[in-house]
């Protein structure tokens, strides 16, 4: 029974190592890539961003083994509140702008494509958190 006690302790401990590093990398790989992006390679021309990016991959997917999936805190989700959504419209008027930024095209043309764009991240975004929420009453 010790042995079984100490095995799920190492198990919860792996997997809260992992999701760490899942989160940290992912989010450090999006902001260097949208820097890099925006600043004209200035990242990768020093660093090779595809060395995060293979790390954030089978990070996420040794999250996904059923060994480390924790069906108890899944369900502890909070409800989707104002913050979430006012979140998810920042995020996607700023996608919009970096689209707009990085087309070359006519104004109306990279205006229309932009605008279009970041209004599809959000109806996109608040779908999947309007499921969730639905999912997890």
């Amino acid at each position: 029974m010790f042995i079984h006690s100490t095995n799920k302790e190492l198990t919860r401990l792996l997997r809260d190592i992992d999701k760490q590093i899942f989160e940290v990398l992912l989010v450090s790989y999006l902001l260097f890539y949208l820097l890099d992006q925006i600043l004209n390679n200035i990242i990768s021309d020093y660093f090779n961003l595809n060395i995060i990016l293979i790390i954030v991959i089978i990070s996420g997917a040794v999250m996904s083994f059923p060994a480390f999936s924790s069906e108890k805190e899944e369900n502890k989700e909070k409800q989707a509140g104002l913050k979430d959504y006012l979140f998810i419209i920042g995020l996607g008027i700023v996608a919009a702008g970096v689209i707009y930024y990085k087309i070359d095209l006519f104004f109306w043309m990279r205006l229309a494509i932009s605008i279009i764009s970041g209004m599809i991240i959000i109806l996109l975004s608040i779908l999947l958190l309007y499921e969730n929420n639905e999912k997890n009453p």
